[in-house]
């Protein structure tokens, strides 16, 4: 049986830590921000069907995805952003649970990161999940991490914050919590002790 595993949190939460100190172990890391832009890239079907809904003047003169003027559309319009995420997200699934099974053969577990998994509306789409972990941390912390990012203000990081899912809002989903609150050298620490939990999980499924 394959064990797969999710992993959510906040924007600037830890994701990308953990998932470097997991592949360290040999971790398989299926990244759902990646194969986003994998099914965006030039020649996609799913790039051509996001131009027809919001414009040709989202591809660049190179045939690729102008993300930060489609990052603009959706931003402030839910409208907008239900449009690209029907488009985008079953495609998304579809390949990250293909992938996820084909790697699971070589490997103990597997590590899906999922962003979005609680973004209203909660649907059961990742179903195939056989356990979730949650990353936390305070959003004081979560705004001083991105503020340090290019571009990237206290005014735009608190609204960056405010636009996404809360922890209280995936704590339904989400079956035990790492907290990066801490150092990178904490976070390793925990995250080392969790892979070595999963090691023992996978061994029940």
């Amino acid at each position: 049986m394959s064990f797969i595993v999710g992993l959510t949190g906040g924007i600037a939460s830890g994701k990308s830590t953990v998932t470097q100190f997991l592949a360290q172990e040999r971790v398989p890391i299926i990244d759902t921000d990646l194969l986003s832009r994998e099914l965006t890239a030039p020649h996609q079907p799913a790039l051509a069907s996001i131009a027809q809904t919001f414009g040709q003047n989202l591809i660049t003169p190179d045939g690729k995805l102008d993300r930060a003027a489609l990052r603009r559309i959706i931003f402030n319009d839910p409208i907008a952003r239900a449009q690209l995420e029907s488009i985008l997200h079953p495609a998304i699934r579809a390949l990250a649970y293909q992938r996820a099974i084909n790697a699971a053969i070589h490997s103990p577990y597997v590590v899906v990161v999922v962003a979005l998994l609680a973004e209203p509306p909660v649907t059961p789409h990742y179903q195939w999940l056989n356990h979730v972990i949650g990353i936390r941390a305070t959003p004081e912390l979560q705004r001083e991490r991105l503020r340090q990012r290019p571009g990237i203000d206290t005014a735009l990081a608190s609204q960056m914050l405010a636009a996404q899912s809360t922890d209280e809002q995936r704590a339904p989903l989400v079956d035990d919590w790492l907290d990066n609150t801490g150092d990178l050298t904490a976070l390793k620490t925990l995250v080392q002790q969790r892979h070595q939990q999963l090691l023992a999980l996978s061994k029940t499924y």
